[in-house]
């Protein structure tokens, strides 16, 4: 038996149709700017693979995405927050 992860959306009515917004999906690429830290005082920027999108997809995306550059290494969990997205649940 497998376990596996499902997120369950709060407010049903507000999901989106999974062809609104490929842009999120398994196998494309974001483009993610790292705030500035102490070692690293200059913003940098990565790119992050999408592995997983959980669905169904609301106001903020969410999935598992990994990062494999010089400045950071892992895989990660990324919430996003999409103008794009409100607009198009505006009525």
């Amino acid at each position: 038996m497998t376990n596996s992860l499902h997120r369950i959306s709060s407010a049903p009515e507000l999901q989106l149709q999974p062809s609104m917004f490929c842009v999120y999906a398994e196998g494309k690429w974001l483009k993610l700017r790292l705030h500035p830290s102490p070692t690293s005082p200059s913003p940098q920027c990565v790119q992050a693979k999408i592995i997983k999108v959980f669905r169904p997809i609301a106001i903020s995306p969410v999935m598992v995405v990994r990062v494999d550059d010089i400045h950071l290494s892992g895989t990660f969990v990324q919430k996003v927050y999409d103008r794009q997205v409100e607009e198009r649940l505006r009525f």
